[in-house]
């Protein structure tokens, strides 16, 4: 018994001390008829967010200096924008997700490796890969270097989702240099630390799976784990597209954070839900909610122009005074920069 609270007071310990960054939360309802993915964004101040439209043909240097990758993208993409790609979808239906992990370990740079800077992996994966399982098979054969940096004082890690339309899932996560990959069509929710493995086990205490805890309620990366896979299993099947719609964002919303007036910035995991969005993989439409206005706006991805040669296109959504489908709003752009390596 001594052991156990043993146990308990160190796992609660872990938590606190390393889920301290992109408190998020990813969540896939590949058992639904349109395959819709879910995501919040937490954070302890506000954010300027945009969607960004990138077409097929770009020209890319990973940006760590000697034995950089480079690539031409083969897939135009739709992304969501706050310092980085963190969230997006290329335009045959994978997407991507990147979340903070404290415990991830990309390992110290090796030059003799070829390496990309960490901000541009989720525009990797969606440059070259049409599915999972393409991304996955890279992933596991090519010796390459994710190289992190800092932002704001803090060094940066984190885990990357991926999804597509078939429902199949990816998590691929860096321990000790080296990723592990949770990959198969279960893993339909991932929040922050700890590690995929460890997420698993504390999500069998709890009833429905398997064990005998009541659901949990606060907001710590581990019990918003818990939750979301509780109310997605629970999901009922919609009635009509819109009410499909309604039903993910209902999950979403259940393991959000309110607005509060003790933002910490040491605890980024414990701060305010700054926007909500979700993912229709198969009629291609991306769905965003900031939580600081009462509008839905979307982008339809079936309507922006991925050719080889057209321009880089954004909008602000974050904050934003629009409303309804704002694909038309976009406005020619140049490249964005990333935080890049010391």
């Amino acid at each position: 018994m001594e052991r156990i609270k043993k146990f308990s007071f160190l796992f609660f310990l872990f938590l606190f001390v390393s889920t301290i960054f992109y408190a998020c939360t990813v969540i896939y309802w590949n058992k639904n008829p349109d395959k819709l993915i879910g995501r919040n964004m937490d954070w302890y101040t506000n954010v300027e967010t945009e969607f960004w439209v990138l077409p097929r043909g770009i020209k890319r240097d990973g940006m760590v200096g000697k034995n950089s990758m480079k690539w031409e993208s083969k897939y135009g993409s739709t992304i969501v924008f706050f310092e980085a790609p963190i969230d997006g979808m290329n335009e045959k239906g994978l997407t991507g997700h990147v979340l903070w992990l404290g415990e991830a370990d990309f390992g110290k740079r090796n030059e003799k490796t070829q390496g990309m800077a960490l901000g541009f992996w989720l525009q990797y994966y969606l440059d070259n890969f049409a599915t999972v399982k393409e991304a996955v098979a890279f992933t596991k054969k090519t010796n390459f270097q994710l190289v992190d940096t800092e932002f704001e004082g803090r060094k940066v890690g984190v885990h990357l989702y991926l999804a597509d339309e078939s429902g199949d899932i990816a998590v691929i996560e860096y321990v000790n240099g080296k990723p592990v990959i949770y990959h198969g069509k279960e893993y339909v929710v991932m929040t922050n630390s700890p590690t995929y493995d460890k997420q698993i086990e504390n999500l069998e205490q709890y009833k429905v799976f398997g064990g005998s805890k009541e659901l949990p309620g606060s907001s710590e990366a581990a019990d918003r784990f818990v939750r979301a896979m509780y109310y997605l299993e629970n999901l009922p099947q919609p009635t009509d597209y819109e009410d499909g719609i309604a039903k993910i964002f209902s999950v979403t919303r259940n393991v959000s954070q309110p607005f509060r007036i003790n933002n910490n910035p040491d605890r980024p995991d414990s701060s305010t839900t700054r926007w909500r969005s979700v993912i229709d993989i198969t009629n291609k439409i991306y769905y965003f909610e900031a939580t600081n206005s009462p509008n839905l706006v979307w982008l339809d991805m079936k309507k922006v122009n991925y050719e080889k040669g057209s321009d880089l296109m954004k909008v602000r959504i974050q904050p934003n005074d629009n409303i309804g489908n704002i694909t038309a709003k976009l406005q020619k752009t140049e490249m964005y920069k990333i935080p890049l390596p010391n």
